[in-house]
């Protein structure tokens, strides 16, 4: 069964990704393959943004424990810091895990790397963020968090810079009680001439 969706993937990726739906349907696809074939263990992240992609809000395991790494950069902005580049909450809130999974998945199962290029990369996650926009990853009151809830909220911007759309990933934190909330920022930018070509 999996080839099957394996070859309606590569079509949808073929075609360029230009729409939320597509999106969602190439993260429904990847995961159903990944559950096919018990690849969960080499995928937990792939298969955790799969999930987000696919739910209003998440509060299981899973995004528990994203939120749990995620909790390293609240710390540090609260205290006037800044995470290190290359930590593991830094590489999920920049959605470099996501790239470097999607990217070992589609070339295991030979599928065009739509990770390579630049502009297709940054469209995809642009569309993502579009996708799970005020779709919360939530802790449950008897699991023991600083953080209550993490959100997504995009920012698009009214005007081109030359060919160019500039947007703004915000990370929304909540904390318990009296701590403060605090908010991260990705900018990026993509062309909207190139905007499909793989």
């Amino acid at each position: 069964m999996h080839i099957n969706i394996t070859q309606k993937l590569s079509a949808e990726i073929e075609s360029g990704i230009v729409k939320e739906t597509q999106v969602v349907y190439i993260l429904a696809s990847v995961r159903k393959i990944l559950e096919q074939l018990e690849e969960t263990e080499e995928f937990g992240r792939l298969k955790f943004y799969c999930d987000w992609a696919l739910h209003s809000r998440l509060s299981g395991p899973p995004a528990q424990e994203v939120v749990r790494i995620l909790e390293l950069i609240y710390k540090c902005m609260v205290a006037g810091g800044r995470a290190p580049d290359h930590s593991e909450a830094m590489r999920l809130i920049k959605f470099d895990l996501l790239k470097e999974e999607l990217s070992t998945f589609l070339r295991k199962f030979g599928l065009k790397d739509l990770t390579q290029s630049t502009n297709a990369w940054v469209v995809f996650i642009y569309l993502y963020s579009r996708v799970v926009d005020d779709c919360p990853l939530v802790i449950p009151s008897q699991v023991p968090s600083d953080i209550v809830k993490i959100a997504i909220h995009l920012e698009t911007a009214k005007d081109l810079i030359d060919d160019h759309l500039p947007y703004q990933v915000n990370w929304q934190f909540e904390a318990k009680g009296d701590l403060p909330p605090a908010r991260y920022f990705i900018i990026n930018s993509y062309s909207v001439v190139e905007i499909g070509r793989l």
